[in-house]
């Protein structure tokens, strides 16, 4: 009997669909999905309206399976499982793997996070992004962009907080489908103020929907940069509440969202 027969066929389709639920399950109970609270990688989002979703605690209108995260996921705990084995000239690991830090807090609430890479000798910080040849290339070109440079220097302050000298962050861009030799280093000097001053912009976010509820979803700041991968994208989707449809022409707020706090609490 060939592989191709209905008879053969019938029970791998069956195991397909198995895999699929298994991996998808996987997927999506790692403990970075399951993470309820806002984390140093999102604190840089450039979509203030996607942060305001996660602050006021409004379920997400879809779920897809984040299949790059769960390959990253694998890489950063086999490079976890490595890097401790180098030794520094002291003897000791040169390499502080995968370490909690505090960042600091927002509306009242510590904010920590889980730093990838912390090495002794330069006092650098180290994010790794495992990536494929478009985004490589991308990055390559043009740097980081804002949501990833915020959150390096974010684990900086946080090691700072820690007593650690943090002298300059890096993010290692390494390919997901390319050979080694195309992967893409950016650095540059600590800067504390960029951590600083997005933690306080996502501290204002979470004081206007504490205050404002859902009411504050549309006056906050958009951007379709990661549309299609957000929790909260609903395509022509005319009510906020259950979901956002991205940058499109809504009708403008007929108040700002000061005006709106404002109100809120003389009310």
């Amino acid at each position: 009997m060939t592989p191709s027969s209905p008879v053969a066929a019938e029970p791998f389709a069956t195991l397909e669909t198995d895999i699929d639920q298994i991996i998808a399950h996987i997927a999506s109970h790692q403990p970075r999905s399951l993470q309820q609270q806002l984390g140093p990688s999102e604190i840089g989002c450039p979509c203030h309206r996607r942060i305001g979703y996660k602050l006021a605690g409004v379920p997400p209108c879809r779920h897809t399976l984040k299949w790059e995260a769960y390959l990253g996921t694998a890489f950063h705990a086999k490079i976890a499982q490595d890097l401790p084995s180098i030794l520094a000239p002291d003897g000791r690991p040169r390499f502080l793997v995968e370490q909690k830090v505090h960042v600091g807090q927002i509306a009242g609430e510590d904010i920590d996070g889980t730093s990838d890479v912390y090495d002794r000798l330069t006092g650098g910080v180290i994010d790794w992004k495992l990536v494929g040849k478009t985004s490589l290339a991308r990055y390559r070109a043009r740097g980081p962009g804002q949501q990833y440079r915020i959150q390096v220097h974010t684990y900086g302050l946080g090691w700072r907080l820690r007593g650690f000298p943090v002298n300059g962050v890096m993010i290692a861009f390494l390919p997901r489908s390319e050979r080694y030799s195309r992967r893409h280093f950016w650095w540059e000097p600590f800067d504390e103020r960029i951590a600083r001053q997005a933690l306080a912009q996502v501290d204002a976010i979470a004081a206007a929907v504490k205050v404002a509820g859902v009411q504050a979803l549309p006056l906050l700041q958009t951007s379709n940069a990661a549309c299609h991968h957000c929790e909260w994208f609903k395509p022509g989707s005319r009510d906020l509440t259950r979901g956002c449809p991205g940058e499109l022409n809504l009708p403008h707020p007929t108040e700002s969202l000061i005006d709106l706090i404002a109100s809120k609490e003389t009310s």
